[in-house]
């Protein structure tokens, strides 16, 4: 859920974006459908408030062509992948311990089209699919070898990925696939209520 002080922010920006856009739908219809075509729940309520506020803020803030609030949460966004990204860089490390050699994590970046050298310089559009392959990948090894996803670094501090902050995890993984999608020119999945963004299995802690 929002904060108070998001929510005043989101607003305002969805009625900038309303504005400009001039739908024919009234507004909280309109807000709604955009909202699930950023890979959202249609109600605020619903929103996490760390990575699905930076997405739904950037979403809104391109609708209303918001130079600034397109720059700060491109900024927020990236950054927040980024750092996911760290994590799942490390739970492949972990696992190469298990079986996994280094050819086969560069092949992660090659399969992306991008070499691991250029990895600070990916734009945030690849990262997404680089995010959608490392997460497949790390649950293919962990199902081959009957390794619990819970023993992987990341279900620990800082990331919690696999534990405290699973269904965050999973959101944003969600997200990263709708991203994915938006880049392959492929229509984004509607989120469902219930579904932990549309994919329960990611929120898994076996």
């Amino acid at each position: 859920m929002l904060t108070d002080a998001q929510r005043v922010k989101f607003f305002k920006l969805a009625r900038a974006a309303y504005a400009r856009e001039s739908p024919t739908a009234p507004f909280d219809e309109w807000r709604r459908a955009e909202m699930e075509a950023a890979g959202m729940p249609d109600s605020v309520s619903k929103v996490d408030r760390v990575w699905g506020y930076d997405g739904l803020m950037l979403h809104f803030a391109k609708l209303a062509f918001d130079i600034g609030a397109i720059g700060y949460f491109t900024s927020a966004a990236e950054r927040r992948l980024r750092w996911v990204l760290d994590g799942l860089a490390t739970d492949l490390q972990w696992l190469q311990k298990t079986g996994v050699d280094e050819a086969y994590i560069k092949g992660i970046y090659r399969q992306a089209g991008m070499m691991p050298a250029d990895f600070s310089d990916a734009p945030a559009q690849r990262l997404w699919q680089v995010l959608q392959i490392m997460d497949t990948r790390i649950r293919s090894l962990c199902g081959r070898d009957g390794i619990k996803l819970m023993m992987l670094p990341t279900a620990g501090h800082p990331w919690g990925f696999r534990g405290v902050h699973a269904a965050r995890y999973a959101s944003f993984v969600a997200l990263s696939a709708n991203r994915a999608r938006s880049v392959a020119g492929l229509p984004s999945r509607a989120w469902k209520a219930g579904t932990d963004a549309g994919s329960p299995a990611l929120a898994t802690t076996s």
